[in-house]
């Protein structure tokens, strides 16, 4: 396991994206890097992203899920920002593969 200094937060900023979101969580989570944090920052999806985001939050423990009102992708990045822990940031966007 990596030393919690080099931990990368990756920030995904998530509006209705659906499957492409579902494929790119796949993505991720099958990385090998084990100091990692994944942090989906959901901006007031009205379609399935919301219950894909918590299939990941609940059953992968380095996977976390915030909400806020549709404020767009610039703002769910910067709080996504806040709420890291890692010291490298990283930024994918939802239908990333």
């Amino acid at each position: 396991m990596m030393n919690s200094t080099n931990k990368l937060s990756v920030i995904i900023p998530l509006y209705n994206a659906g499957d492409d979101f579902r494929t790119c969580m796949e993505s991720l989570i099958t990385q090998t890097w084990t100091a990692l944090e994944i942090i989906i920052i959901n901006d007031g999806s009205t379609d399935n992203s919301v219950e894909i985001a918590k299939y990941y939050a609940e059953n992968y423990p380095h996977v976390r899920l915030l909400h806020q009102a549709n404020a767009g992708a610039s703002v769910a990045r910067n709080r996504g920002i806040e709420v890291a822990t890692g010291k490298y940031v990283a930024f994918v966007d939802a239908d990333d593969e």
